[in-house]
C-alpha cells in the first residue's frame, strides 16, 4: 500500500478510524464522510465553519501521529491517548498563534473542556456532593446511573469506581428511553408505545363506552402519548407504524373486527 492510503485501508487501523469518526460526529454534532484522507490532507468541505475545520484537523492529525507510533501493537491505542497527543498539537498551534500575533483562539475551548474533564474526572464526584450540600439535597447513588459513549470497558470500570455510580446500558428520562447508540431509539420507544397502546385499547374495547367517549379516549389518552414521542424523538418512521396505529384506533372507535386484518 502507498503511505498515503495505508492510513485508512490497513485492517489494523481501519476500525480505529471508524471510532474516531463517530467520536467527532458525536462531539461536534455533525456528519462526516468516510474519507479521513481528505481531512488529513487538509481538504475539508466548505460547509464546515473555519473553527470546526481546525478542530477536525487537529484531532485527525493527532490520531495519525499516535497510529504511526503504535499501529504494529496488537491493541488499538485508546481515545485518551489520541486526545493527549491532540492536546500537544493544540499547544504547539497556540504557540504559533501567539508568535504570529493572532488572538483568535476560540476553537481551542471545546478541546480544553474535554481534556480538563478527562484529567480531573475525580473531581466530578466532589462537585456532585458539594452541590448536594449547598442545595440541601442528597444524591441517591443507588438510583443515579451513568450513560457513557465511546469509552472502553476498562475506562468504564475506572469511571464507576471513581464516581461511585453504576453505568447503565439505557436510562429513562422524562418517559423516553435513551441509549448510547441512537439506532435503538426506534425499538426502545416507538415499538414499545405501539405495544402499550394495543394492550390499552384491547382492555377499553371490552368496556361499555359510547362512540363519543371512545373518540374522547383517543384524543385525551392516545394522541398526547404519540405526539410527545414525535416531539422528543424526531426520527424517521416507516409507514407501517402509522398504518398499525390507524388500524388500532379505528377498530377501537367503530368496534369493527375486520379492521384488524391486513
Amino acid at each position: 500500500l502507498e503511505p498515503t492510503t495505508m492510513w485508512w485501508t490497513c485492517p489494523k487501523i481501519k476500525k480505529y478510524w471508524t471510532g474516531i469518526k463517530n467520536w467527532i460526529e458525536d462531539v461536534m454534532n455533525c456528519e462526516l464522510e468516510w474519507k479521513p484522507e481528505l481531512f488529513l490532507l487538509g481538504m475539508i468541505k466548505k460547509k464546515f465553519p473555519p473553527k470546526d475545520k481546525y478542530l477536525i484537523a487537529h484531532l485527525l492529525t493527532a490520531a495519525r501521529i499516535v497510529l504511526a507510533q503504535k499501529w504494529k501493537e496488537p491493541t488499538i491505542p485508546s481515545t485518551q491517548t489520541v486526545i493527549n497527543k491532540m492536546y500537544e498539537c493544540v499547544e504547539m498551534e497556540r504557540l504559533t498563534v501567539k508568535l504570529n500575533g493572532k488572538e483568535d483562539t476560540d476553537y481551542y475551548k471545546i478541546w480544553e473542556k474535554w481534556y480538563n474533564w478527562m484529567e480531573h474526572k475525580n473531581e466530578g464526584n466532589g462537585n456532585i456532593n458539594k452541590f448536594g450540600e449547598l442545595a440541601g439535597l442528597k444524591v441517591n447513588k443507588g438510583k443515579t446511573k451513568l450513560l457513557v459513549k465511546n469509552i472502553t470497558n476498562s475506562k468504564q470500570k475506572e469511571l464507576e469506581e471513581t464516581m461511585g455510580l453504576q453505568i447503565a446500558n439505557k436510562i429513562k428520562y422524562l418517559g423516553i428511553w435513551i441509549r448510547a447508540k441512537t439506532t435503538m431509539l426506534w425499538e426502545d420507544n416507538y415499538i414499545k408505545i405501539l405495544e402499550q397502546i394495543k394492550k390499552d385499547l384491547e382492555i377499553w374495547s371490552k368496556m361499555q363506552i359510547s362512540l363519543l367517549g371512545r373518540i374522547a379516549t383517543i384524543k385525551m389518552n392516545i394522541l398526547p402519548k404519540v405526539l410527545y414521542l414525535f416531539q422528543t424523538i424526531p426520527i424517521l418512521t416507516n409507514k407501517k407504524f402509522f398504518t398499525d396505529l390507524d388500524r388500532m384506533t379505528m377498530k377501537f372507535i367503530w368496534l369493527v373486527s375486520y379492521l384488524s386484518t391486513p
